[in-house]
């Protein structure tokens, strides 16, 4: 049995930036249940002039200290051994349970580099983190923790791997809001903000800070118009950007849309293309309530007249 002790909350000290979860992020059955039976398992602190200091369990913490508990069981640490030592062992502890996502990542990879941790023991982080030891991927996953908490909060949130997280680096913080403004209100899965995110990047190539600026004008008209599906007002968004950055698409779309109104099909048939111009070919969706539709489809479909329009149309799509 672990040797514990029963000691005063305002003895503890929490050690914050051994936090490498976060505070946001609430486990509510333990908070009930701190709340019924208090703590039960010990919260592991390093012993120190003024009091004890926590590194690990802030969740418990906190839902002791909301609970309006006043003592607290302690586990003390062995003095004998290194501070990441003991924080090695409550890590491997914390992915028993879970594995790690990015941000909680960058976080401990910041916190060695600050405390110094040696080869040997990064090389224990690094293998309970599933990550290879490559100082270059090492600092391309801590580099995360330069982005806003908003966009920390996304990337925990969708559990975004590091080439996803790696579209916000450079962008600037104004154009930051704006994206994840509009991930939320379109509850954008993570490769759709990234093909927004790379279309207004390529419109403004040579000014990094305005990729913000390029998302259309009328964008919360078409955020807000609760006729529109979600999938119609993405697909709006993007043919927006599209024409921003190739001007003479609106042309050339009118120009489709001439065509198809010269097949002057008939009434149960639909004819669309995709309107951002990345998928050739056309759709079609036909209605077929008995034969003799079948056989106007028939005549219409070995008209010369339709024979040649859709052939250009194929040329163009």
């Amino acid at each position: 049995m672990i040797p514990f002790s029963l000691v005063a909350l305002r003895t503890i000290h929490p050690d914050t930036r051994f936090r490498f979860t976060s505070p946001g992020n609430k486990n509510q059955a333990l908070a009930e249940s701190i709340k019924k039976r208090g703590v039960l398992n010990p919260l592991p602190v390093w012993k120190e002039e003024g009091g004890l200091r926590l590194i690990a369990g802030f969740s418990r913490f906190e839902a002791a200290c909301e609970a309006g508990h006043h003592r607290m069981p302690v586990r003390l640490l062995d003095p004998n051994l290194p501070l990441l030592v003991h924080l090695l062992a409550e890590v491997e502890s914390h992915t028993l349970a879970r594995p790690l996502n990015l941000v909680e990542k960058a976080r401990l990879l910041r916190l060695l580099k600050e405390e110094n941790a040696d080869d040997e023991l990064l090389k224990d982080f690094c293998f309970l983190l599933d990550l290879p030891l490559q100082q270059r991927l090492l600092h391309r996953i801590e580099a995360v923790l330069e982005l806003s908490p908003t966009v920390l909060d996304y990337i925990e949130t969708n559990s975004l791997s590091l080439k996803q997280a790696e579209m916000f680096l450079g962008l600037s913080q104004t154009a930051l809001e704006k994206f994840i403004a509009l991930a939320a209100a379109l509850r954008l899965r993570p490769r759709e903000l990234s093909e927004i995110i790379t279309l207004a990047s390529d419109l403004s190539r040579e000014d990094r800070d305005n990729e913000g600026t390029f998302l259309p004008a009328h964008m919360a008209e078409i955020i807000e118009d609760e006729k529109l599906s979600r999938e119609e007002r993405l697909r709006q968004i993007k043919q927006a950007l599209m024409e921003q950055r190739f001007p003479w698409l609106s042309g050339y779309r009118r120009e489709l849309e001439e065509l198809i109104r010269a097949l002057r099909s008939p009434a149960r048939l639909r004819l669309d293309w995709d309107r951002t111009l990345e998928k050739p070919g056309l759709e079609l969706w036909l209605s077929l309530a008995n034969l003799k539709d079948v056989d106007d489809f028939e005549i219409w479909l070995k008209e010369s007249r339709v024979h040649d329009i859709l052939n250009e149309l194929f040329k163009r799509l």
